[in-house]
């Protein structure tokens, strides 16, 4: 569609700037990384703790950013499975939308509040530009795997009910 922008390449990251809030940035480059546009916001004000980016090109050519976001710098409870979307190559994108609520997201790091078990990450399907979200939760006690989906191609606004993917009681 004329939303591609084929060859275009792009990065996403949360820039931890040692200041508490930690957005998530993007910036994307048409000559394979020779020179990069941004860094651009993807994460909206309401949403600024945050860190785990992954884009995704859709079938007609929409980014999606997924990526974890937390109440305050130092929750490691009742985190969130973001997702936000741009329809002009990521020079602009939408307000941020929960994709799934991630209560016990896992740490990794000792003595660490960084969310390193529990990563967020997705797919489109490029048939039906169904965006596919995975994430890690132990409220089981054991890091599992969880995925959801839009309910409606581009649509972020509706996801279906969290799944187990195969639940386990060991990590």
């Amino acid at each position: 569609g004329e939303r591609h922008h084929f060859g275009r390449l792009y990065v996403a990251w949360a820039e931890f700037s040692g200041s508490g809030r930690s957005p998530i940035d993007l910036a994307y480059s048409d000559d394979d990384g020779a020179n990069w546009t941004g860094p651009i916001r993807v994460s909206d004000a309401g949403h600024q703790f945050d860190q785990d980016a992954t884009p995704r090109v859709g079938p007609d050519g929409t980014v999606y950013v997924t990526f974890i976001n937390g109440p305050n710098e130092k929750s490691t409870k009742n985190n969130v499975a973001m997702i936000a979307k741009s329809t002009d190559g990521g020079d602009t994108w939408s307000k941020s939308y929960v994709a799934a609520q991630i209560p016990s997201p896992a740490t990794s790091l000792p003595n660490s509040l960084y969310r390193g078990g529990t990563d967020v990450t997705s797919t489109v399907d490029q048939q039906s530009g169904n965006v596919v979200v995975a994430f890690g939760d132990q409220s089981s006690g054991a890091l599992n795997v969880w995925v959801t989906h839009t309910t409606s191609s581009g649509d972020l606004s509706s996801f279906s009910e969290a799944e187990q993917v195969k639940p386990s009681d060991q990590t």
